[in-house]
């Protein structure tokens, strides 16, 4: 598989788990579970919110 491919499917997951990270936040779910469930810090659900509160 090339660079590119792969560069492509890590970004496409990446928007994937940025979407569900946003559906957690709305259903009110705490920053650890969602950091928990999703395998990330929660530094980085907190830089999703802050995201997602400036583009509403």
């Amino acid at each position: 598989m090339n660079q590119l491919l792969k560069d492509r499917i890590e970004y496409e997951n990446e928007q994937i788990k940025i979407k569900a990270i946003c559906k957690m936040l709305k259903k009110h779910f705490e920053y650890e579970e969602i950091a928990e469930i999703q395998d990330v810090s929660v530094d980085y659900v907190k830089e999703v919110e802050k995201e997602m509160l400036v583009e509403a």
